[in-house]
Order: structure tokens, then sequence, then C-alpha cells
């Protein structure tokens, strides 16, 4: 997985990182490298498993519901388990990432998008890759809408307060 340190790279830094390509092809955002072989392999697993419950009608019912349950349990697990690692670069709670700048931030989002869309056809609904997916882009918005939504919550609570400032008591019944 992509190290937690690299969305907080200053964005001037990385020139000498990367290649020649990637200079020229500024505003195009493709996988990060070091999760090709990860999509790769998580691509094949789950066209293993699409194959495995597409196969459910041509056997008995008892192997058939075996096979559908199985391959859906797979899928479920990994989505579970990439969305935990994304969650984690992206919550940070280990305290890895001291500043996230705009670039490293669309790139992590690019990522988990990437990610995302080999589970579209998982039937799992609210887990740690939906969470994952609205952490990467409420960090990857551009400082505008996050300075109006800050100003909006900030006339909201000064008008339910009073005041300017916030506290927890605030929201206390």
């Amino acid at each position: 997985m992509r190290a937690p340190f690299l969305i907080s790279e200053h964005p001037h830094e990385h020139h000498e990182r990367r290649g020649q390509r990637e200079k020229d092809v500024k505003y195009t955002l493709t996988l990060s490298p070091d999760l090709n072989d990860s999509i790769h392999v998580l691509s094949v697993t789950l066209k293993a498993c699409q194959i495995a419950a597409a196969k459910v009608n041509s056997v008995d019912s008892r192997t058939a519901e075996m096979m559908y349950f199985g391959s859906q349990s797979i899928e479920n697990s990994l989505s579970h388990a990439v969305g935990c690692k994304f969650l984690d670069i992206g919550l940070d709670p280990m305290g890895m990432c001291p500043e996230i700048y705009l670039d490293g931030a669309k790139q992590f989002c690019h990522d988990v998008c990437a990610f995302k869309h080999l589970f579209q056809h998982t039937t799992s609904s609210e887990g740690p890759m939906e969470r994952a997916v609205a952490a990467s882009r409420l960090m990857s918005l551009d400082e505008s809408p996050l300075t109006a939504l800050r100003d909006a919550l900030c006339a909201l609570i000064s008008s339910v307060t009073g005041s300017e400032a916030l506290f927890i008591s605030d929201f206390a019944a």
C-alpha cells in the first residue's frame, strides 16, 4: 500500500522522484506505481470470485450455495481489508502525515477510487471502503469549498450560541 508520508510530501519536492513521463503529463492522474501489483492481484481474485458465482446455476443446490456465499464472503472480506488499510492512511492514527498537500491528497483519492471501482459488484453496503472514499474525497477538496463549509458551520454555531467560540457544552442536551 502507499506509504502515508508520500501524501504529505511537499508538491515541489517530487520533481526528482518522478519520471519524465509524469512531468510531461502533469494533470492526468494515474494509479500510483507502488499499487500496480496490488490492484492486479485484487482484480484477478475478484474475477475468479465472479466466475465462481456465475457457475451457480450449473451445479447442484448445496454446492451452488457454498460457491455463491464463499465468493461473496471473499469479496466482502477483501473490500473490508483494503478499505481499512486506506482508512489507516487517510485518517492517520499513528501521526505519520504531519501535513497533507493537495497534490498528494488528489493522488490518494484517485488511488482509493480505483480500488473502490474493483468492488463495485460486491454486496456490502457501508463499510471501510466507502468511508475511505469519503475521507479521500474530503482530503482532496480545494480550499474554497472547505472555507465555505467552515464559514457556514461557524455562522450556524454563532447563531445558535450567540458567540464565536465553540464549546463541547454547546452540544449537550
